[in-house]
């Protein structure tokens, strides 16, 4: 979505010869906001209320990941990219995060500006995934720039999922996901920081929305909360393994998974159960 006009686009290279082309947009006089996620937590429903908000107020947004993943780059790809420090400036919102880039931690910017987090029951999340990489997650175009990235990754994990059992899956990919939201643990109660964990916003979406624009200063009237409601406010009525938003009901993972294998995902995600109060 063009909110605001773009300058020429940088290149960078950041890793093996791959090179990340980006349009960043001109910033305005305000100063800048993350707003980060994790990986089926809601993130894409977090973005677009982001995108929406932006517009009505004219305000620069920009996803660094969404242009790498669009160029075929994989998020361990740019991740280390300490060139893309200079792609941090105030005037802009930068969203689209699912994971905290390690270039982005080290920030002087992203440490003294507002950040917004949203989490997910990381048990129900890593079955959101599953069912994601096997049926539904979207692919880059093949890149003859950046070959061998995201697109032939998540190709080849489709195939290994498909004839994966669930338990299996869940229990290999737990810690990544554990790794994720530790990175967010440093910063979660700072006043800089405003946390919001799925469960709670999923089924009541226009304070959620109101609250996201007092704590940025940003406008949101009725009219345009309302707008925006008429586009976010989807939950399906029953479940489809196969579409993008399958279920979406907090407490997935106690249908879905055996008793041993929740047992061993409570050990695993223990202190971010802890931390993010789902435990």
């Amino acid at each position: 979505m063009q909110l605001t006009s773009v300058n020429e686009k940088q290149e960078y290279t950041v890793s093996d010869s791959k090179i990340l082309s980006l349009p960043l947009p001109k910033p305005t006089d305000r100063e800048c906001a993350f707003i980060l996620g994790v990986r089926k937590s809601g993130s894409t429903l977090l973005n677009k209320i982001i995108i929406d908000l932006c517009k009505y107020n004219n305000l620069p947004y920009f996803s660094i990941a969404e242009h790498a993943f669009q160029q075929n780059l994989r998020f361990k790809d740019w991740t280390r990219a300490q060139e893309l420090q200079e792609v941090i400036k105030d005037g802009i919102i930068y969203s689209g995060f699912r994971a905290l880039p390690l270039f982005l931690a080290s920030n002087e910017l992203f440490n003294q500006r507002k950040k917004i987090l949203l989490v997910r029951d990381p048990r129900d999340a890593i079955v959101s995934q599953f069912f994601t990489v096997a049926f539904n997650h979207s692919i880059p175009k093949e890149s003859s720039v950046n070959a061998n990235g995201a697109r032939e990754e998540l190709l080849n994990k489709r195939e290994l999922v498909k004839n994966q059992p669930i338990d299996e899956y869940v229990i290999k990919n737990a810690v990544g996901l554990r790794n994720t939201l530790r990175a967010y643990l440093k910063f979660i109660d700072s006043p800089l920081t405003l946390v919001f964990r799925y469960e709670d916003v999923l089924l009541n979406k226009k304070p959620w929305i109101q609250e996201i624009a007092q704590f940025l200063n940003l406008e949101a009237n009725e009219t345009i909360v309302q707008k925006i409601l008429d586009r976010v406010d989807i939950v399906p009525d029953k479940e489809n393994p196969k579409n993008f938003i399958r279920k979406a009901v907090p407490g997935d993972h106690k249908n879905k998974l055996q008793p041993e294998t929740i047992e061993q995902l409570n050990e695993i995600f223990a202190e971010v159960l802890t931390q993010f109060n789902y435990s």
